[in-house]
């Protein structure tokens, strides 16, 4: 997806498209200046989310296997 940065308000990156975002100006490329196209691409993590799910599923099990006046470690 393209946008094009309409401005800079402080640190706030304004971009816009059919939509606007804003967008911290430290994640852009330095040189990146009002006018210029960004290309943005937006993907899912398969392998993070996995981990993540199998995390919580784990501390789930953790926690359901434990007395309910026993301590609980978070």
């Amino acid at each position: 997806m393209k946008f094009i940065i309409d401005r800079f308000e402080g640190d706030i990156a304004i971009l816009v498209n059919d939509i606007t975002l804003n967008l911290p100006r430290s994640i852009l490329p330095e040189e990146a200046r009002e006018g210029d196209v960004i290309s943005i691409e937006i993907k899912i993590d398969r392998e993070e989310t996995e981990r993540l799910r199998k995390e919580v599923e784990d501390k789930l099990k953790s926690l359901k296997g434990r007395e309910e006046k026993g301590d609980i470690w978070l």
